[in-house]
C-alpha cells in the first residue's frame, strides 16, 4: 500500500488508505514493552501532538503497521516496502526478520522547523532487542535509541536508516 500525505484533504486521503485509528491489538509483548516504556518516561514529559503531528503519526503508525516492524498482522494487500538493509528480498521473508521489532504507537516526534516533513520515532520492543543481541549493555544502548519514519507532505513515509536518539525527541502523550 502506497500512502502519499497531500497538504490539501490530508485527513481524506489518509482514511481513505486505511490510515486512521491504529490497530487496537494487544499481546502479551506488547504489554511488557508498554509497561517498560511507561515507567522510562514520567507523565508530565510529554506533550499533546499537533493536528499535523496527529496526522503524520497515524500515516506513520500504519506505515510500521503494514511493513511489518510491530506484532501485528500484516495485512495480504498492504505492499511491503524494502528498506534497503535486509537480507531477504521476498515478502514473506521481510516480514519475518521485521516482526515485532517496534512498538505499535509511536513515541515521539524529532522537530525538524519544517512544517512539511515530520519525523516520528518508534521504540524498540526490548523482547526483540533482547533476541537479537544477547550482550546487556547493547540492549540498553538501543532502548535510548529509535527508528524514525519521516513523513512529508506529498511523499510516501520513508524508514529513516539511522537510529535517533530517544533524549532529542520531542514525546507525545498517549491518546486517550
Amino acid at each position: 500500500m502506497t500512502i502519499r500525505i497531500a497538504s490539501v484533504g490530508l485527513v481524506a486521503a489518509l482514511l481513505a488508505c486505511g490510515g486512521g485509528a491504529p490497530a487496537a491489538a494487544t499481546s502479551e509483548s506488547e504489554s511488557e514493552s508498554e509497561s517498560e516504556s511507561e515507567s522510562e518516561s514520567a507523565p508530565g514529559d510529554c506533550r499533546a501532538a499537533t493536528p499535523e503531528e496527529r496526522i503524520a503519526i497515524a500515516a506513520a503508525e500504519t506505515f510500521v503497521r503494514d511493513n511489518g516492524y510491530t506484532d501485528a498482522p500484516v495485512p495480504d494487500s498492504a505492499e511491503v516496502v524494502p528498506d534497503g538493509m535486509e537480507a531477504g528480498d521476498d515478502r514473506a521473508s521481510r516480514i519475518a526478520a521485521r516482526h515485532s521489532s517496534l512498538e505499535n504507537t509511536a513515541y515521539g516526534v524529532f522537530p525538524h522547523g519544517d512544517a512539511t516533513t515530520i519525523t516520528v520515532l518508534f521504540r524498540y520492543q526490548r523482547a526483540y532487542l533482547r533476541t537479537v543481541f544477547s550482550e546487556a549493555e547493547t540492549v540498553e544502548r538501543l532502548a535510548s535509541t529509535a527508528r524514525a519514519v519521516q513523513v512529508t507532505v506529498g511523499s510516501t513515509p520513508q524508514l529513516v536508516h539511522q537510529d535517533a536518539m530517544l533524549a532529542h525527541a520531542d514525546p507525545i502523550c498517549p491518546r486517550t
